[in-house]
């Protein structure tokens, strides 16, 4: 017999050693790893909402070893359910599904999402959804309820690029960009809460049957993704990044914030809204410009709108990712066998 639980911190301690070779090699020691989980843990998002569960004997559940574990994060969001109604609440997000090896084709992991979802995240007074991303293949997690989305990106090879970099910073200049510091929170706070309600309103508004899932990015998740790469630029001996974005003022203007992502050697953006192709071209152009100022060698942007498809000026390649696939399950609402629509289904979901 099993039993679902919250971790202890030994128990914490012990998981964080078992994934250490999975998620932390070979750019981190152990104890680099550890301090990297212990200081994102402090982050204001870790801080609101989080949660380590484990699959546990159940006539042991102090064990320090667990059978299989996994994080949850909590994300605003709203739903539109196959009926119409409206669902604001949050989106339980599942992160660091792992198993020790010892435990491994037995079902435990299987077990623990499945109670997870019955038991904890269906009860849950707000939840309207959960979210996954998936390193092992599209069936699994489909499997078990969380559905599999697509799962694409745009990529922006520096080296590829028609005019240069030093041209993509004097566009983006030009273009009338305004950097963001992450030093900032209240500004990056309000720009994001103003993103919230038109995307919550867009959702709304588009519905025509098909039921519609929204994730809404906050300058907490932000903190937490930047903070990452603060730490790998120290571990790596790089120029501490300070800016996290920038936006672009006006109707036809746009938000695009990032954060740099050191251990892939990229520039990751986190959420993009442009309202128009010149503002699309200029997000592109900054992304450029900062990847370049810190040494990164391109520029990667989930679920990418048509105006950055569209971009002549900086042309992206659209890729099918094989890893952090997408997958959604709905919790809330009408029920529905009908794949919902994720919208922004973009890097600041992940977990």
């Amino acid at each position: 017999m099993t039993a679902l639980i919250r971790t202890s911190a030994e128990q914490a301690e012990r998981i964080i050693a078992d994934n250490h070779a999975e998620w932390g090699l070979p750019t981190l020691s152990l104890e680099q790893y550890r301090a990297r989980e212990h200081r994102l843990a402090q982050c204001t998002f870790a801080r609101s909402g989080y949660e380590r569960w484990a699959l546990v004997p159940a006539d042991d559940k102090s064990a320090p070893d667990v059978l299989s574990s996994c994080e949850v994060y909590e994300h605003p969001a709203v739903l539109v359910d196959a009926g119409g109604a409206v669902h604001d609440g949050v989106c339980l997000a599942i992160a660091s599904v792992y198993t020790p090896a010892a435990q491994r084709r037995k079902g435990h992991a299987a077990m623990m999402l499945a109670t997870l979802a019955e038991t904890v995240f269906r009860k849950h007074p707000r939840a309207v959804a959960s979210t996954l991303f998936s390193d092992i293949g599209p069936r699994y997690y489909d499997r078990l309820g969380w559905r599999v989305h697509p799962s694409v990106s745009a990529v922006l090879d520096l080296a590829r690029l028609p005019s240069g970099v030093g041209a993509a910073a004097a566009a983006a200049a030009s273009a009338g960009a305004v950097e963001l510091s992450i030093r900032n929170p209240l500004v990056l706070a309000e720009l994001l809460r103003l993103d919230a309600e038109r995307t919550r309103s867009d959702t709304i508004s588009s519905f025509s049957g098909t039921p519609l899932v929204a994730v809404l990015p906050t300058a907490a998740v932000v903190e937490w993704n930047f903070e990452r790469g603060v730490f790998y630029a120290e571990i790596l001996g790089r120029a501490i990044p300070d800016c996290c974005g920038v936006h672009f003022a006006g109707p036809q203007g746009g938000l695009v914030l990032w954060f740099h992502n050191f251990k892939e050697n990229e520039l990751a953006v986190l959420r993009c809204r442009v309202l128009s192709q010149a503002a699309a071209d200029a997000a592109l152009a900054a992304c450029a410009a900062e990847a370049a100022r810190h040494g990164l060698a391109r520029v990667q942007l989930w679920d990418p709108c048509d105006l950055i498809l569209g971009s002549a000026s900086f042309p992206v390649e659209l890729v099918e990712r094989t890893s952090s696939l997408s997958s959604l399950m709905v919790l809330a609402g009408t029920p529905s066998n009908v794949l919902p629509v994720w919208i922004n289904n973009e890097k600041f979901g992940w977990v």
